[in-house]
């Protein structure tokens, strides 16, 4: 015989003032008698923070293969042995696996509700240890092939500098770059060995701050370097977007570079990591901001400045002087 409970109505001795979504979970530890007791609205907090990184990482991986794959199919064949293509073309394939890897983190045993609540590692198995230490390790390589292509991009415009300017300036990008790529060396090791030790105590906040920091810096200075620069092009032809003909090739790419280093904001997104984003990881975003960013500009330049290699005849027949851009080594 089968039992029907009627749930209660508005006139039963139910109460009334039970939020559900305010109660109180409990687990055991691995020893199975230690108790711990949480917030129902954790288990909320997880998903939504799982969701929301992995939606981040997903969108940041096909931006990456696709502007990869305009890259690879709009670069002429002359400009593929250049150095800023491959570190282009680098710095793509490194942060998407990056970010695939990642992305993968949420599929690991790392985000089971146990592990997450208890801090307990023990039930961790070691291929997600690797996971997680390498999509880590990734960060390394990835903001050394970056601040690469920044350099060789800043190069390509200071090395017509005055004597001045130029040698100050490139010893602040070298000396910068160095900087920062020092601090993300240290930095990751500290984190990989506190994922080995499942202890975030063992991260300096000092190390993850200064990186911070010197990154945020290093950005701002190259957008500076190439709006200076940009800004100097437009008072000399008091004019924004002057014609064509009267540009030359290092002219393209140094407003094309210094538009697009600005208008998506790069250093905003770069200023935001200072603060803490649960659901939003923004480091990831600013790099692959400038990861895009760079061959972009740089396609960019070589279609206005060398209409015959994308096979546009009217363009070359109006401006058949077009100069190469590879000889500004940009």
């Amino acid at each position: 015989m089968s039992t029907i409970t009627i749930p209660p109505g508005p006139g039963s001795r139910a109460n009334t003032s039970f939020d559900p979504q305010t109660q109180s979970l409990t687990l055991f530890l691995h020893d199975g008698i230690t108790p711990i007791t949480f917030p129902a609205s954790a288990v909320t907090r997880t998903y939504q923070q799982a969701t929301s990184l992995s939606i981040l990482y997903g969108t940041q991986i096909g931006a990456c293969l696709a502007m990869l794959a305009v890259v690879l199919g709009m670069t002429p064949q002359a400009r593929f042995r250049r150095a800023p293509t491959l570190l282009g073309i680098a710095a793509l394939v490194l942060n998407a696996a990056r970010m695939l890897l990642l992305a993968l983190f949420f599929t690991t045993t790392w985000v089971d509700f146990y592990v997450i609540i208890s801090g307990d590692a023990s039930v961790v198995p070691r291929e997600d240890f690797i996971l997680s230490v390498a999509g880590t390790a990734l960060s390394v390589p990835v903001t050394v092939v970056v601040l690469s292509g920044l350099c060789v991009q800043a190069w390509s415009m200071l090395r017509l500098w005055p004597m001045w300017w130029k040698v100050p300036a490139v010893m602040g990008s070298l000396a910068l770059g160095l900087l920062t790529a020092a601090f993300n060396l240290v930095t990751t090791v500290l984190q990989i060995n506190a994922i080995f030790h499942a202890d975030s105590s063992k991260i300096a906040v000092w190390t993850r701050q200064a990186y911070l920091v010197l990154a945020t810096t290093s950005i701002c200075w190259f957008c500076f370097l190439f709006n200076v620069r940009l800004v100097m092009h437009m008072w000399t032809n008091r004019s924004v977007l002057p014609s064509l003909n009267g540009l030359k090739a290092i002219d393209v790419l140094v407003m094309t570079n210094g538009i697009l280093m600005f208008v998506p904001a790069p250093v905003i997104f770069s200023a935001l990591e200072f603060f803490n984003w649960q659901q939003f990881e923004l480091a990831s975003v600013t790099q692959t901001t400038v990861v895009i960013i760079l061959p972009l500009g740089t396609l960019i330049a070589q279609r206005l400045a060398n209409p015959v290699w994308f096979g546009t005849n009217d363009e070359v027949n109006r401006n058949p002087n077009a100069s190469p851009l590879g000889d500004t080594n940009g």
